[in-house]
């Protein structure tokens, strides 16, 4: 990877890593049994931004006039649907502000670029470590007697090693790789949007970061995942943007293919797998689809200040039942949960960002196309909650750093 110009590398991985990792999408930190890692969290996310905002200071960053304006108001909405829905004080609203802020000022201190190829660099060794734990869990099962344990909220254990969790659980068959996620679902997003960045400019990419990446979402099972990552890469490849590594691609593909069904061992034949999901009414086909319905049902009970976190939360799979006969019911639509919870012009400012995102800072010529990918990658899990999110939709309303001409390749 070429030196930054900005001489301030470090920072953009050390921006990036941390909200990558202290997040409330993270087993480690979001939904880690043990309460002392949420305080952690609580507290990490405003001790982050208020480094962001000193680094920021010292180096004199621009401050964007319309993305402050924007992260103004989105915090202000914030603080409208808690004093109209909430009966008592609500954290939630206050981690959330932390985290709009903190996305913030990560734009502020770090360029697009810098932190596309931050995010793309990081994800991809985290995918190699993934893979390698995820080999390591199904070849040496012993490995599970000598990690510490985590149990998540939901009572399942997994073995911790920091970088990567290794479940005890089988699910479909066969174990599914978390990565340092709470759930396949949500490292699926990750591993899809590091493809984005990373395929945007063909001529830089290394063929390990392709295949780090491809491979981890193949052990991942996520039916989401495999159907937009299969998209992202048609979507390249009509935009003769994987022509120049069509040489590696073939071979990357087949073995993907290759490793991913001797793993698996009959993943396709059991009952309720993977994309037998499709066609089989269950908890995450209804989660999809349902989420959509339901979300906006309640958003029209209050479509200015929304319903609250609180009421969402509460009452989702009760509406889910009475209204739409839907059951096993999990929020899993960032965009539409927003709407329910903040109503219906902080979901459009969320929306109009990652329009923007698309429109001003990937490819040009394809950036309706991505939105639709984008709008495909926030329905499958629910990342109200994460800064990576917020920071790429505040990107949306900075200036324009449109792709368009490939970089001078890296040496693989």
């Amino acid at each position: 990877m070429k030196k930054q110009q900005n001489g301030h590398g470090f920072w953009a991985y050390f921006f990036v890593f941390t909200a990558v990792y202290f997040s409330m999408d993270t087993l480690q930190f979001g939904t880690n049994k043990v309460e002392i890692y949420s305080t952690i969290l609580y507290i990490s996310v405003p001790v982050l931004a208020v480094i962001a905002f000193v680094y920021g200071a010292l180096n004199r960053k621009q401050v964007h006039a319309i993305a402050l304006l924007v992260t103004f108001t989105m915090c202000v909405m914030s603080i409208a649907t808690h004093l109209a829905t909430e009966s008592e004080l609500n954290l939630k609203y206050f981690f959330e502000i932390a985290v709009i802020l903190q996305a913030y000022l990560i734009c502020t201190v770090i360029s697009v670029e810098d932190f596309k190829r931050a995010f793309t660099n990081i994800m991809a060794v985290l995918a190699v470590i993934s893979v390698a734990g995820f080999a390591l869990r199904y070849i040496y099962p012993g490995i599970m007697n000598h990690l510490p344990v985590l149990t998540n909220l939901g009572e399942y254990q997994y073995g911790n090693m920091l970088l990567t969790f290794l479940p005890y659980d089988v699910m479909y068959v066969t174990f599914r790789n978390y990565g340092i996620f709470r759930e396949p679902g949500v490292y699926q997003f990750f591993l899809n949007l590091a493809l984005i960045f990373l395929l945007e400019k063909p001529n830089t990419f290394k063929s390990w970061q392709l295949y780090a990446l491809l491979l981890a979402m193949v052990f991942t099972f996520s039916t989401a995942g495999y159907i937009i990552g299969i998209a992202i890469l048609l979507v390249y490849f009509f935009m003769d943007r994987l022509q120049i590594k069509a040489s590696t691609v073939l071979p990357m593909l087949i073995g993907i293919l290759v490793v991913g069904s001797l793993f698996s061992q009959g993943i396709v034949k059991a009952d309720n797998a993977i994309f037998s999901k499709l066609l089989t009414s269950n908890s995450s086909t209804n989660s999809r689809f349902g989420s959509i319905a339901v979300d906006f049902h309640i958003a029209k009970m209050s479509p200015v200040f929304g319903c609250g976190f609180e009421f969402v939360e509460n009452n989702f799979k009760i509406i889910a039942l009475d209204e739409f006969a839907l059951t096993g019911m999990h929020n899993t639509n960032t965009i539409m949960k927003m709407m329910a919870v903040h109503g219906f012009a902080m979901s459009f400012l969320f929306m109009l960002g990652i329009g923007l995102f698309c429109r001003k800072h990937l490819i040009r010529r394809g950036w309706t196309v991505f939105f639709v990918v984008f709008a495909a990658l926030f329905s499958a899990a629910d990342l109200i909650f994460n800064t990576i999110v917020y920071v790429v939709v505040l990107y949306g309303f900075m200036p324009s750093q449109t792709v368009e001409s490939n970089d001078e390749p890296d040496s693989d």
